[in-house]
């Protein structure tokens, strides 16, 4: 546990710098574009993520495993292998995705937008970079398989800072279309630093693909291992773009703005969460030795979430209202009150990945893939019942009601697949965390004055700590993370 929580806090470092420049690029996008802006690049967004999601076949997580596996094993041939094979087999597969949708741009605009093909020429912009970014993840499964974790946090802090300098130049510039570029650019840094971060971090690995060493095989392997990753990839974002699309139909580019922002602050700390679980978490399921060596680990793992994500969720929570307004402008506001729904749902969310990493790592993946088909189908099922009737709120409710089906459902099939249980110290770490932001969000909502919230929110906060305080492990890792930030702020002085 105590290596995965040193792994958290580098990414959480990591998050936060990437945090402070989103938040710099949405309180500058939120003044110079409003909140139509803000919905078109959101849905923007959303198509490249798509397009990520579907030419990158789901081989990260087989990238992973096999560069973890050839690591382990003192392999340096089988390394260079699956490298070779990834890189010139992906670019190949995302240059053709990319080119594809700058022919058809003008229709996947009308289907975003259902603007006649107007935003035709910020769609191509956006999504002429998904090949930079292919390619920038493959370096940085050569990373995380040989679970480097600060030199990943490192060239992505190098790339959230050199990002926010050119969206501040670009936006001002030529606004929209500068923000599009803004994007695409970044895509072609992070890919040059992820070279640079490779070339340091693992010497003697040649960082440009050789012909010779493609193999067929590594393509079949990580294909069959990608297709569960490629279909719920792809079907995650299909289904967020859907419902995005379902929000400008009924209330407009000016709503699905608002609904992006509070899913963007509402998922401020998931940077940190997938990105340790990827680069750490995964490859330490995939070298446990049984399943009693599986089941530990995935309860450390839920745990530890349940430390960390509980006060995280509260502040945010209880600051909604004031953060939308000082990160954005006063006519996000409303987006507050959606945090009070999103967040807990994220709260079942990370169980849900939590529990389903073993699914990978032991490649049992059918009834996990159900699992979560079934959530996508709840999810646009309630959003499309109630969207017309309670509108955001409608959607965000259906948010948290979908994730909560999905972690019951995961539970279930790690259930019968691993034998899993939660352990009695991981239900009292889960119980109060449960309990501490439920509470939080029913008080919350009835509380419209600061100074009420901030005393709600700080009584829970109190209550979940001192509950938690009563845990060993709880207290160790506190205590460790208090004399670490002591000794650091004493040798600054």
């Amino acid at each position: 546990m105590k290596a995965f929580a040193r792994a958290i806090a580098l990414f959480f470092t990591g998050s936060v710098v990437g945090t402070l420049t989103q938040v710099a690029k949405g309180k500058l996008a939120a003044m110079v574009l409003g909140p139509e802006g803000t919905g078109v690049i959101n849905q923007l967004t959303n198509a490249w993520n798509l397009l990520y999601a579907l030419t990158g076949l789901g081989f990260y997580n087989g990238i992973v495993r096999r560069v973890a596996e050839a690591h382990s094993g003192g392999d340096r041939e089988a390394l260079v292998r699956q490298l070779s094979t990834s890189l010139l087999f992906l670019t190949a597969v995302a240059s053709l995705g990319a080119a594809a949708s700058v022919v058809l741009a003008r229709p996947l605009s009308e289907c975003l937008f259902a603007d006649g093909g107007h935003h035709a020429p910020l769609v191509a912009i956006t999504l002429l970079s998904v090949p930079f970014a292919i390619v920038a993840q493959t370096y940085k499964g050569l990373l995380s398989g040989c679970r480097l974790v600060r030199p990943i946090v490192s060239a992505q802090i190098a790339s959230d800072v050199l990002g926010l300098v050119l969206f501040v130049i670009l936006v001002l510039q030529m606004q929209l279309t500068g923000a599009a570029l803004a994007f695409s650019v970044l895509q072609l840094l992070k890919l040059v630093l992820q070279i640079a971060t490779v070339r340091r971090a693992v010497p003697g690995v040649v960082t440009l693909p050789r012909a010779a060493a493609f193999s067929w095989r590594e393509v079949r392997i990580n294909a069959s291992f990608g297709i569960n990753g490629l279909f719920m990839a792809a079907l995650a974002v299909l289904t967020t773009v859907v419902v995005s699309r379902w929000i400008i139909a009924t209330h407009g580019l000016d709503a699905n703005g608002i609904f992006s922002v509070a899913w963007k602050v509402a998922s401020v700390y998931f940077g940190a969460i997938y990105a340790s679980a990827g680069s750490f978490y995964f490859p330490s399921l995939v070298a446990c030795r049984d399943d009693a060596d599986l089941r530990l680990r995935v309860n450390e793992a839920i745990s530890l979430y349940l430390y960390l994500l509980p006060p995280l969720i509260i502040a945010l929570m209880t600051a909604g209202e004031n953060l939308m307004v000082l990160l954005f402008s006063p006519e996000f506001g409303a987006a507050a009150g959606l945090l009070l729904l999103l967040l807990p749902g994220d709260l079942f969310r990370v169980l849900a990945e939590a529990m389903g990493m073993a699914f990978l790592a032991r490649r049992r993946l059918l009834a996990y893939t159900l699992s979560y088909v079934l959530w996508a189908v709840t999810f646009l099922a309630l959003s499309r019942a109630a969207l017309p009737r309670y509108a955001l709120t409608g959607v965000a409710g259906a948010y948290l009601v979908s994730q909560l089906i999905n972690a019951a459902a995961v539970y279930l099939c790690a259930r019968r697949h691993f034998r899993f249980t939660v352990a009695r110290p991981t239900l009292r770490a889960l119980g109060a965390g449960v309990t501490a932001v439920a509470a939080a969000a029913l008080s919350l909502a009835q509380a419209s004055d600061w100074p009420l919230r901030c005393a709600k929110g700080a009584v829970i906060l109190a209550l979940w700590f001192g509950f938690a305080w009563t845990d060993p492990r709880f207290r160790t890792l506190a205590t460790q993370a208090w004399s670490k930030a002591f000794r650091r702020a004493e040798q600054r002085t």
